[in-house]
């Protein structure tokens, strides 16, 4: 800048004059000015340079939420006196700005930040845009739907991402398969449970878990077996609630909804499509894990909303299983139940102990007319009684659950008094119940035949007692609490047989379970009627209604007629059952047939000409062969004819082929006495006198634990009544 020359007479003047300020004299300080004060006065004074612009530029114009930027301020001119300024965002709600330039964005939107100089407000404004975070860029493969095979590797397509900023995240994925744990590793599929899976691939933002991104991609994978067992349709536990059927398969995996209802503490199951499964996808249990308590049992729960509570209904199970590893005998207490809160459970052993390993076996087990309560849990269970140190896996597959209405019946049980009058049970008002049985409604009996014969007889009413298998029906209607020893029983049951074949009554007893006599007739077609009429006997304490030894045993009982009487008086010469001294019957055939077992067999006689040659072994003798020691051959029921402390002599006609050790009869399991030492080849004759201690119910050959085994011929057993007592 060049500097302004004042011409030198201007200057004197002033200094004359005392025009320049800091030669001023103060007023209330009067003091001359020094020489060197007047000096500095004189000397030329600098002009201020102000601003004459100011400009702002920003090293980022778009920022994503949360980023930071600069911005740069300059101000003109270069010399300027006051180069100081200020920075502001229009919107602060945007972005925010400091004094030192640092810019961070706050929302999505765009403002302007402004710079103004502090001399001569100068003002510069540079627009800045912030962007929302944007979500992972997940790139799938083109194809989503893939196929493999249990057990089979399979290596997974390739899947990358990107963050919003455009970096490379792909090792951030996560991939899952929601069908079965653990079937991913180090980027390839093995899977060991059939069907459809769906893999899902994860991508989160590393800075921000908000900010992800999801895809999948579905592998179906083929059993090793193919699914054979059709749930369509009856896919739904709740069904039950309206007395319907559910069907499982597992074919939806861990999806399914009996795999998703386990309640297993000990990890003992597991599903499998393999090579070990039945059909498709099997329940694998490791039978061992379930036994020591009750806790470890593998619970059912998906039912537990959908039994029916306060009322009867029967309930079936049904599916097929497979030994995958045995040790022998292991599986033979392992139990399907029915069980809810405060019950010991109603259950069911299936596996036999002989069941052979990579066998597919059915079982089926009905619970008939169950009550489960109104509050509580409740569930199906597969459990074993006991446990070992060895490996017991089965495989469980296609089960079936179904509830099915019965009769809702009031059970009583009727007093001694109320039998003297005689008592009826109708199966609706005065039901009763049985061991192994269930009261049903007639109108719903599958069997035509059987319901039209019912309906059509006056001894049915609304419902029937079914009873099914060839033992354990125990009576609930007769017991030691309602029977008075010394009084004469009459029994008159009406029932309808299936299979047109008759039934016992056994009396469950404390000196034995004796055979009652019956007397049982066809009423008409399939309709008939059993009586049975003698005196109770001391320890009498239930009626046990048995199917003959007929395993396909099923009937349906209508009315049941009960009534107490005085006693007939017994003669001094009879017994209680009117038997006289010389009573006598023969038994020269077994009872139940032939039989060929590993420990026993019973044949028809084969023609041995040296047997028959004594003619009291008449001319068809049975061959009785005793393959193993501690063995049983039951020869025939009493039938009531071996009364309690009555004497019998006992003869049998026998003729031994080939014998090492003992033989002996058996009475009811309990009464063994010795037939005779002498064993030798050839006939015998073998005369025991015996004072019988119990109702005989059942009269068998047995051969002890210490020995007994070879083969003999049966000619002739005849017992007789010898002595009565007083």
């Amino acid at each position: 800048m060049k500097k302004k020359i004042i011409p030198f007479a201007v200057l004197l003047a002033a200094l004359t004059t005392g025009i320049v300020g800091c030669g001023e004299i103060n007023s209330s300080n009067p003091q001359p000015t020094t020489s060197s004060e007047a000096t500095s006065t004189t000397s030329s004074e600098k002009e201020v340079v102000h601003v004459s612009s100011i400009s702002i530029i920003a090293e980022k114009t778009e920022l994503f939420i949360g980023e930071d930027t600069k911005v740069k301020t300059s101000v003109l001119p270069e010399n300027a006196d006051d180069k100081t300024f200020t920075l502001k965002s229009e919107d602060e709600s945007i972005l925010t700005v400091d004094q030192t330039g640092k810019v961070t964005a706050i929302a999505a939107g765009t403002t302007n930040v402004v710079a103004t100089s502090t001399d001569g407000a100068k003002t510069s404004k540079v627009s800045i845009t912030v962007k929302a975070a944007s979500k992972p860029v997940l790139k799938m493969p083109e194809v989503l739907t893939y196929q493999a095979s249990v057990g089979t590797a399979f290596t997974l397509p390739t899947v990358t991402a990107k963050d919003y900023k455009g970096n490379d995240i792909t090792s951030s994925i996560e991939i899952e398969d929601l069908n079965e744990k653990g079937s991913i590793k180090n980027g390839v599929f093995t899977a060991a449970i059939a069907g459809e899976h769906t893999l899902s691939y994860y991508v989160e933002d590393p800075n921000d878990a908000d900010l992800f991104t999801e895809g999948e991609i579905k592998i179906n994978v083929a059993a090793a077996h193919e699914e054979t067992f059709d749930v369509t349709g009856y896919d739904d536990p709740s069904a039950l609630a309206n007395y319907g059927t559910f069907k499982e398969n597992f074919g939806k995996g861990i999806k399914s909804p009996t795999y998703r209802a386990i309640a297993d503490s000990n990890n003992a199951t597991h599903l499998s499509g393999g090579e070990d499964a039945i059909n498709g996808n099997s329940l694998i249990i490791d039978a061992n894990k379930t036994a020591g308590s009750a806790a470890r049992c593998i619970f059912f729960n998906q039912f537990n909303d959908y039994f029916k509570r306060g009322i009867s209904a029967t309930y079936t199970v049904s599916f097929s299983y497979k030994i995958l590893s045995n040790d022998v005998g292991n599986f033979s207490n392992f139990y399907l139940q029915l069980n809810w809160d405060g019950s010991s459970g109603l259950n069911q052993t299936f596996v036999p102990s002989n069941a052979q390993v990579n066998t597919v076996y059915e079982a089926s087990f009905s619970f008939p007319g169950t009550k489960i309560p109104t509050t509580g849990n409740a569930w199906f269970g597969l459990f074993k009684l006991s446990g070992s140190n060895t490996d017991t896996i089965i495989a469980i597959d296609n089960l079936t659950f179904s509830a099915k209405e019965v009769a809702q019946v009031n059970a009583v049980v009727p007093s001694s008094e109320q039998l003297t009058k005689g008592f009826t049970f109708d199966m609706e008002n005065n039901g009763t119940e049985s061991t192994n049985g269930e009261t049903v409604i007639i109108d719903k009996i599958e069997n035509t035949d059987a319901k039209t014969a019912m309906k059509a007889n006056d001894n049915f009413g609304k419902n029937a007692l079914k009873l099914t298998n060839a033992d354990d029906h125990l009576f609930a209607g007769l017991t030691k609490n309602n029977m008075v020893v010394g009084k004469k029983l009459t029994i008159e049951v009406y029932y309808y047989s299936v299979n047109n074949k008759g039934l016992h009554y056994i009396m469950m007893g404390d000196n034995g379970n004796p055979t009652l006599q019956i007397e049982d007739k066809e009423v008409s077609g399939n309709i008939r009627v059993t009586k049975y009429e003698g005196v109770i006997e001391s320890g009498w304490n239930q009626l046990n209604i048995y199917g003959q030894g007929n395993s396909s045993f099923e009937i349906y009982i209508g009315k049941i007629n009960l009534k107490l009487a005085e006693a007939d008086p017994v003669p001094e010469d009879e017994t209680p059952k009117g038997y006289k001294v010389g009573f006598n019957f023969n038994e020269k055939t077994r009872a139940f047939g032939t039989a060929n077992e590993t420990s026993r067999a019973v044949e028809n006689f084969d023609n041995n000409a040296a047997v028959i040659a004594n003619s009291n072994m008449g001319d068809a003798p049975q061959k009785v062969t005793f393959k193993n020691a501690n063995t049983t051959i039951e020869w025939f029921r009493g039938d009531g004819r071996i009364e309690d402390k009555q004497k019998y002599k006992i003869t049998l006609d026998y003729y031994v082929s080939n014998w090492s050790g003992r033989l002996m009869y058996n009475f009811d399991n309990n009464v063994f006495l010795e037939i005779g030492s002498n064993m030798e080849e050839g006939y015998h004759r073998s005369e025991i006198t015996w004072t019988a201690n119990r109702q005989v119910d059942f009269f068998s050959f047995y051969t002890p634990g210490d020995g007994g085994t070879g083969t003999f011929y049966v000619g002739n057993i005849n017992v007789e009544l010898i002595e009565i007592a007083k």
